[in-house]
């Protein structure tokens, strides 16, 4: 005997809710409707941060030190905001020889390592321009023998591989052996602060991908094991520029686009008070606004595969390199300024792979178009445009604009 169910209203609307919801997750595409940036905020320490290991003089900076770090992450634990915490091995070193029972008794009798995890709530990351022996593996283990888990976050590293100095990145593919603790293995995947040597000229991506090879860095390969963070401009300007592109409909709400701010456990303490106010008080305004998120690294990468799918996105690659942009062809068109931050002698280049007819603009924040550039039809090829005079100062968004494709890019007019 056949029997028939029948379903109130209520019922459908909430079974219907809890299918899309299901489908939402198994495909992973339940991104902020009305675009979210992610903002990531990290510390390091340095291994010039002390002296030696045997020196009283350096001991007393130790304790100093130590207590400025304390006075920072309770102003962060104060603000309520997800924070990441990247020390290199000469600190962590420290700890295990001069954390004494009277000097955690300042830290509810925990070493250092410990406090800040345990009872700042901050994230704990490896950090190493891997020189005097140690490596990453090195520094992680190095955190665990304080007690704390490490991240799989790779604090820092120099990504292009003609550079002296380049770190083989794709070296963590494969969990890492220590140097110095050869007993000890890493899983580190999650890599932030693609720079250069002494930070001349990095880059300046946004977004999450997963580097194909050391050789096209900025093109997302979905198969890969190792995630990339896109910097951007560390500024807050450069912030409500991302938020902005959203905004304005340059990019699509379901493209990941990132941004980082970094400080120096070196310039404390005097830097706790201007952090938050340039940096903790304004974001956490336009968080409040729901324009942005504050999260760790870990976090980042949980959100990516969770409600984006995984789909990586990289805006404003550098020149020249390949990249995942707002369309599928954005690493055949191509735009910049050159240079920038404007100056009297900044030309706009643009890159289109076919004839086509071209729309250069220039935007403001909001979306208004402030000048227009250059319109008509083009061969393939690249092309220079000087940036006019009289431009206002502030934050700008480039436009290339084809029937088949579409490219952005960022400008900056200083005072």
């Amino acid at each position: 005997m056949e029997r028939t169910v029948r379903l109130s209203p209520i019922s459908v609307i909430i079974f219907a809710m809890a299918l899309l919801c299901a489908i939402g997750r198994l495909y992973g595409q339940n991104p902020p409707q009305n675009g979210v940036v992610y903002v990531c905020l990290f510390m390091h320490n340095e291994d010039n941060l002390l002296r030696d290991l045997t020196s009283q003089a350096s001991q007393e900076r130790y304790v100093q030190n130590r207590a400025a770090l304390v006075e920072f992450c309770r102003m962060i634990q104060r603000n309520g905001v997800a924070f990441n915490w990247e020390p290199e091995w000469l600190f962590l070193e420290a700890a295990l020889k001069w954390e004494t029972p009277e000097l955690m008794a300042q830290t509810n009798g925990k070493n250092i390592v410990r406090f800040i995890k345990e009872d700042m709530g901050i994230s704990v990351d490896p950090h190493s321009h891997e020189q005097k022996g140690y490596n990453y593996a090195d520094v992680a283990c190095l955190i665990d023998s304080l007690g704390v888990k490490p991240t799989t976050v790779i604090g820092g590293h120099v990504w292009d591989p003609e550079s002296p100095d380049f770190q083989e990145w794709d070296r963590f593919r494969q969990p890492l052996r220590g140097s110095k603790y050869p007993w000890y293995v890493w899983p580190g995947n999650i890599l932030i602060g693609s720079g250069t040597p002494n930070h001349v000229n990095d880059p300046s991506p946004s977004g999450v991908w997963r580097p194909k090879d050391r050789y096209n860095y900025f093109v997302d390969d979905s198969n890969a094991n190792v995630y990339a963070v896109g910097q951007y401009a560390s500024t807050v300007e450069g912030v409500r520029q991302l938020v902005n592109l959203y905004k304005s409909g340059a990019i699509s709400s379901d493209k990941i686009l990132t941004a980082t701010f970094s400080t120096g456990q070196g310039r404390l303490p005097g830097e706790t008070r201007p952090f938050e106010d340039t940096v903790v008080k304004p974001l956490l305004e336009m968080q409040a606004r729901g324009e942005v998120k504050i999260v760790t690294f870990v976090e980042l990468i949980r959100l990516f595969e969770e409600e984006y799918g995984g789909a990586g996105h990289i805006y404003n690659a550098p020149s020249g390199t390949s990249s995942v942009g707002e369309t599928s062809n954005a690493a055949e068109y191509q735009l910049q300024a050159v240079p920038n931050p404007a100056t009297s002698s900044t030309m706009v280049r643009f890159t289109v792979p076919e004839p086509a007819s071209v729309a250069v603009t220039l935007h403001d924040l909001v979306g208004r178009c402030v000048a227009e550039l250059a319109e008509g039809r083009v061969e393939a090829g690249s092309y220079s445009i000087p940036l006019p005079a009289g431009i206002a100062a502030g934050a700008y968004l480039l436009r290339l604009q084809t029937p088949a494709g579409a490219a952005t890019a960022p400008l900056w007019v200083m005072e």
